[in-house]
């Protein structure tokens, strides 16, 4: 029996191999969708009105910002669907304002301006596209993230495992968009207020995101925190956004990011410390280098002094399991603040919590990692990253397997718990004073991970040696 469902997958890998490389944009019909299907993923297929695709400007940041992004994406309207193996998981219907149907436009800054493009679907009424058979997960926004290799699932099992406020759920899907066999997706939970299923605020509260695109949006209030970056909104939108919310939502960040600096302890009245020390060690177990600020969410459950600022989520694993020290938003933004603030109770919560799951989180993530290896999800996964790199074969992005990709990702994070136990141990705040101009010491500027800076001008001295903390 083993023998014969190895066949029967080796001739359908075939069958798909051929039909789906034959040209980079052959036109799939049901037949061909329903072999698809057997690989062992769901397939979404998409279908915009008239088979348009949406459309895009490029735009480059303006003088003194940073990155790239896109402008004036263009919302198709038309249907979605998503199958598997059991049957139709979802249908749209066909486009209908407020009625049925979606729109989809290409999201994202840099990323979309590959050819893999990630898109944003967006339902006429709310559904759980992920099929979980519970209204309570009903949302209209959706998204579809090219596949480039697992430090999504990766990421979203240790924000799972660090008990982050939300995770995004997600399951691995094939793309058929408009006919086009367009390769491996990850079909997932957009960032939006939502009280029964994603970040839980009312409606006097807000959403926002410390954005180093804020140039690129039509409202954001200002940040102190590290420039050339701002805040742009999730909640309210921003066309709904009112100036006497602005001016709010402004005041009560710019009072936060002051508060972090301030050395009495202000801090505590203004933010939620655990849900900032837990998104921080959330990170340094995941070891990120792209520091650009960019998917830094806050919430705030509502307008009242009672609610603090958390930080409800993470996002963005593209460069996790790459970092041999800290990860690099250690030592920047509100974290250089918080770990150099001479009121310790940030730094004595992180570390308290590294302490309670440090055994738990990377034991249960090894064993999720093995297990993953051994899955169903596994093999589909593996076929379905063998149609894709066939489909962009023309690009430089070949996906790994996932052998080597776990052998890579077990060995990296068995490796950092032993770091990261000696570096957080060590992790100390109580030899320094506060300055207020910083002296020559011939260049030897420091954070206080031991990060090298240049020409700091305001800072805190570490007593006996010839480094300084730079603010």
């Amino acid at each position: 029996m083993v023998i014969k469902n190895i066949y029967r997958l080796g001739l359908l890998y075939i069958f798909l191999f051929v039909f789906l490389t034959q040209t980079d944009a052959e036109v799939l019909n049901d037949s061909t969708i329903n072999e698809l299907i057997k690989v062992g993923l769901p397939v979404v297929i998409v279908e915009t009105e008239g088979g348009i695709e949406p459309t895009y400007e490029d735009v480059d940041a303006q003088e003194g910002c940073l990155g790239g992004s896109i402008r004036n994406a263009t919302k198709e309207p038309g249907r979605v669907v998503v199958k598997d193996t059991a049957g139709v998981i979802y249908d749209s219907g066909y486009f209908v304002e407020d009625e049925s149907g979606m729109t989809v436009k290409v999201r994202g800054n840099w990323s979309a301006r590959r050819p893999k493009k990630p898109y944003r679907i967006k339902l006429q009424k709310k559904a759980d596209l992920l099929g979980r058979g519970d209204k309570h997960f009903n949302d209209k926004k959706w998204l579809l993230l090219p596949f480039f290799d697992l430090n999504e699932m990766i990421g979203l099992k240790v924000s799972e495992l660090m008990e982050m406020e939300w995770t995004p759920q997600f399951r691995f899907v094939n793309l058929v968009f408009n006919g086009d066999f367009r390769g491996l997706y990850l079909l997932m939970e957009a960032v939006e207020r939502n009280t029964d299923c994603r970040i839980n605020v009312k409606k006097s509260g807000f959403l926002v995101e410390l954005d180093p695109y804020w140039w690129n949006e039509p409202v954001y209030v200002p940040s102190s925190v590290e420039l050339p970056l701002n805040y742009t909104f999730k909640y309210p939108d921003d066309e709904d956004v009112t100036e006497e919310q602005m001016s709010y939502i402004g005041q009560v960040l710019l009072e936060a990011e002051s508060a972090m600096e301030d050395s009495t302890g202000l801090y505590e009245q203004k933010i939620d410390v655990e849900s900032f020390a837990r998104w921080m060690l959330a990170h340094d177990i995941l070891g990120n280098t792209d520091g650009a600020g960019s998917n830094i969410f806050l919430s705030k459950y509502d307008d009242t002094d009672a609610s603090l600022l958390k930080m409800p989520c993470l996002w963005d694993y593209e460069a996790i399991m790459k970092s041999e020290e800290w990860d690099d938003m250690h030592g920047r933004y509100y974290f250089q603040r918080l770990f150099n603030n001479s009121d310790s109770t940030f730094t004595n919560c992180y570390r308290e919590l590294w302490e309670q799951n440090k055994d738990r989180v990377f034991s249960e993530l090894l064993a999720f990692l093995k297990d993953y290896l051994a899955s169903d999800i596994r093999k589909a996964v593996d076929a379905s990253i063998k149609l894709n790199n066939n489909r962009w074969a023309r690009y430089t992005y070949k996906l790994s397997l996932s052998a080597k990709f776990i052998s890579q990702a077990r060995n990296y994070f068995t490796n950092r718990k032993e770091w990261l136990d000696h570096a957080i141990r060590d992790l100390n705040t109580s030899d320094i004073v506060s300055c207020q101009e910083s002296p020559n010491l011939n260049g030897s500027y420091y954070t206080l991970q031991g990060i090298r800076v240049s020409h700091p001008t305001r800072g805190v001295y570490i007593k006996g040696g010839k480094k300084m903390v730079v603010r």
